[in-house]
């Protein structure tokens, strides 16, 4: 891991936190903070930091990060803008080693904030601290010996092994409480913000080889240096994959990212080339970057491009490849047309073999028949109340033969990962 990844230890595994603006003002954004530190059972040292208070949550209140006598590995910054510059000073010559400035009012408001956050980074890097935002929500590490939840989400965090990264702090709380409905845990989350300091490639090569992330998901609204990004993405989706939603498809969303974070959100075919060249996976949605991770999260990669659909009709799944606007690229190419007593079999040399298998055939307790040998990835399409028996006996078949197998149109809290748009299903 290089050496400037390696800094980021101070912000996902610090021992000790001080909460600069916590606040015992209910609704808050101070007060959250430093209750969802002590709720998520934060392991390590937390200290409240507001020079109007004596005691807040039944802990001592310093008015400075000066009058901490013990080491500070990281300060979460939640004053108004116009403290935040010496906020900063004072954790600096304290020693303390990462800053997450949740506070906004800089590079995302115009000139004048550019050039307050340049002030934030020139401070920064006179005391060699890393800075995380300004403008964003803070940041997650769910591993035991850190239990961190540094954000002012409502929801608590369950432990998994994907990374999330946002750049946008209302799209990461969003992010985080659907990850909750789905039973979707995660191994780190941080929102960038405006990434005055940390960036997308700093948290890309800190995750490369963490053992305890197996997957990374990205919201983008820019990508910084496309040069350098690109090598680190090629990189690292030969280790683990990379799923991305970018906003900016069209000018006008272009120009909102401009104005949320300060970002400069790049044109849009640039950004599928980029997407292309890496092999990261492009979603358009929250919902459908979330249905790809259940898949990665839960099944295993597939070996080759042969696809299998388990189905109790036959126009449902035709349906499924004909809507994704591929049948002239697709159904063009179609060689062979044989239909089998219990499955048809499609020959496309692009895209594989796709095998259609009427359910109605197939006995409940016979998926051992079931021609898995021909194929790598599996798409069970079935009705909810048939659901119960095939799941069940796919989910033993699955011990013994190690195939990818994903629902379409399945109840979402199934044994299965979800997918409910055919368009994700082909990419």
């Amino acid at each position: 891991m290089p050496e400037e990844s390696r800094s980021l230890d101070c912000v996902f595994r610090p021992r000790s936190i001080a909460v600069i603006g916590a606040s015992r003002r209910p609704g808050s954004i101070g007060r959250e903070m430093l209750r969802n530190l002590l709720a998520y059972e934060f392991n390590g040292k937390v200290f409240p930091v507001n020079p109007h208070a004596e005691v807040i949550s039944s802990m001592k209140v310093y008015r400075t990060v000066l009058q901490i006598h013990d080491d500070i590995d990281l300060a979460i910054v939640v004053v108004p803008q116009e403290h935040v510059y010496h906020a900063l000073e004072d954790c600096g010559r304290r020693g303390v080693k990462g800053v997450v400035v949740i506070s906004a009012g800089f590079r995302e408001v115009g000139a004048e904030g550019l050039e307050r956050e340049q002030r934030l980074i020139d401070l920064c890097e006179r005391y060699g601290m890393r800075m995380v935002g300004p403008n964003c929500m803070g940041i997650v590490n769910t591993h035991p010996d850190i239990s961190m939840n540094a954000t002012f989400a409502p929801s608590q965090p369950l432990r998994g092994n994907i990374a999330f990264l946002s750049q946008s702090g209302a799209m990461g709380v969003a992010i985080l409480e659907h990850a909750q409905a789905l039973n979707l845990g995660y191994s780190m989350f941080i929102s960038m913000g405006n990434k005055a300091d940390v960036d997308t490639i700093d948290l890309l090569e800190y995750w490369e080889d963490d053992p305890e992330t197996d997957l990374i998901l990205m919201y983008l609204e820019s990508f910084g240096e496309p040069r350098e990004f690109t090598a680190l993405a090629r990189r690292i989706v030969r280790k683990k994959p990379v799923i991305c939603v970018k906003s900016g498809r069209t000018l006008a969303g272009a120009r909102a990212a401009s104005s949320h974070t300060g970002a400069l959100a790049g044109l849009d075919m640039a950004a599928d080339a980029l997407f292309e060249q890496t092999g990261i996976l492009r979603v358009d949605t929250v919902e459908g970057l979330f249905e790809v991770a259940q898949a990665f999260a839960t099944q295993p990669i597939p070996k080759g491009d042969r696809v299998a659909i388990l189905t109790d009709a036959g126009g449902r799944p035709l349906l499924d490849w004909d809507c994704t606007n591929l049948r002239d690229t697709l159904w063009k190419r179609l060689d062979t047309f044989m239909m089998l007593q219990i499955f048809a079999t499609f020959a496309l040399p692009a895209w594989g073999t796709l095998l259609l298998i009427p359910s109605f055939d197939i006995p409940p307790g016979s998926c051992a028949s079931l021609p898995y040998p021909f194929c790598e990835l599996l798409f069970v399409q079935w009705r909810v109340d048939e659901a119960f028996w095939c799941d069940g006996a796919l989910l033993e078949y699955a011990k013994i033969i190690d195939h990818p197998h994903l629902a379409l149109w399945q109840c979402v809290n199934g044994p299965l990962p979800c997918i409910c748009d055919p368009i994700r299903v082909i990419r």
